[in-house]
């Protein structure tokens, strides 16, 4: 009996057609969408015997419209899948994150280790694909899923052309669109999403070797960003972090490029390409991670911070967390994903309930300006809100002497 995961069967006869046109058993997981999140999952359980099935809507290569930031996080994850030489020469690396505040004040924050990169989609994205399939993940584009179903012990992708594949585990990672997750009955409501929009830029004479989040010339709460592709080019956009009348992430965009902040960054610069909006989900802490037989990783599970909007980090990091969890599941032959929800949810929910609270905090200008204000003035306060908006407090809760100080900077000590 083949059912979604809301309720119902299929249509009278279409469970007859759909068997006779999958693939019947030939895969052990098939992970829906080739991103960053899917990509890691798919070489996880490649590499270790898995019979693996990628699937995306696109051909790849092919560009994802993002801001291209990779954390030290995210470049720890390269690192262990053995990418991080390669993709560090795609793009640029950074070392420091400056913040600007709303008047103009400014902070600048380290990153530790051997820092991040900024690194366009179109190459990032192809070159994890390439590794999933150099250890055996099978790859097939273009396949639009339009559902996921759930046969007996096994489950079922349903293809947009007719098709099925069969297989004994599901991951989705299909990043914002809730759509197969709709269909699949895998969501109760329609996750409430963010939205950024961003342009490439061309600017030779420019000096910006650090990543800039800039909360000067947007709307609050909303940021702007200016991120270095290397060669004289970069990622600039901006984001709204909360609903708000008459504000949209493509007005935010034309506000903050217009700024002084730009202009003095940017002299001069050209833009390359259209401009170009995404959204953004960011409710980890409500979001539905496992089904029976399928779990969700990346921005799929709302793995996306909602402070400054970075997931390709969480995405590279659930994706390796559930691969591994899979393989150990289709080993006990268990189809719940209990466990891995447990890691998830111990590993992010602190950083994101910190990250959720600053964004309310991000509301009033005159807050902002003085945390930058006090972050620049103690150390302590810099180093841990670097690890903050580099998601690198993950596990914990945020030092007294933290809360202590932002307090004092509030109060106008």
């Amino acid at each position: 009996m083949l059912t979604t995961f809301a309720q119902g069967r299929l249509p009278p006869g279409a469970e007859e057609v759909y068997n006779a046109a999958m693939k019947a058993g030939k895969y052990d997981v098939v992970v829906v969408g080739a991103g960053p999140a899917g990509s890691a999952c798919a070489w996880e359980l490649a590499r270790h015997g898995v019979r693996v099935l990628l699937l995306d809507k696109s051909e790849f290569p092919r560009d994802k419209t993002c801001g291209d930031g990779l954390t030290p996080r995210a470049v720890s994850v390269l690192e262990g899948m053995g990418l991080a030489r390669e993709v560090a020469g795609m793009g640029g690396r950074v070392s420091q994150v400056r913040v600007v505040g709303p008047g103009g004040t400014s902070t600048t924050l380290g990153m530790p280790g051997r820092g991040g990169l900024v690194v366009p989609r179109l190459r990032l994205d192809d070159a994890l694909l390439r590794r999933a399939t150099s250890v055996g993940a099978e790859f097939e584009a273009p396949a639009r899923a339009e559902a996921v179903e759930l046969e007996g012990q096994h489950a079922l992708v349903r293809l947009e052309d007719g098709r099925g594949v069969r297989a004994r585990m599901v991951v989705v990672a299909t990043g914002a669109s809730p759509r197969l997750l709709e269909r699949s009955g895998l969501v109760a409501a329609r996750p409430r999403l963010l939205a950024a929009s961003r342009a490439y830029f061309e600017c030779p004479a420019a000096q910006v070797e650090e990543m800039v989040f800039s909360f000067q010339g947007v709307t609050l709460p909303g940021y702007g960003w200016i991120f270095p592709l290397g060669g004289g080019r970069f990622n600039v956009g901006a984001g709204v972090l909360a609903r708000h009348e008459g504000s949209t992430a493509r007005k935010e965009f034309e506000a903050f490029t217009r700024s002084r902040l730009c202009s003095r960054l940017l002299p001069g610069a050209r833009r390359e390409g259209p401009v170009r909006g995404f959204p953004l989900r960011t409710d980890f802490l409500r979001s539905r991670l496992w089904a029976p037989g399928v779990v969700m990783v990346g921005e799929a599970a709302g793995l996306v911070n909602p402070l400054t909007g970075e997931g390709i980090d969480y995405a590279l990091e659930s994706g390796v967390i559930a691969g591994r969890h899979v393989r150990e599941m289709l080993s006990r032959g268990e189809i719940e994903a209990r466990a891995y929800e447990r890691e998830l949810r111990s590993r992010f929910s602190e950083l994101f309930r910190t990250c959720e609270r600053l964004r309310w905090l991000c509301r009033s200008r005159l807050a902002v300006h003085r945390l930058v204000t006090a972050a620049d003035r103690h150390e302590d306060l810099r180093r841990m809100t670097a690890r903050i908006v580099l998601g690198l407090e993950a596990e914990g809760r945020v030092p007294v002497a933290m809360a202590a100080k932002a307090l004092v900077a509030l109060l106008g000590a």
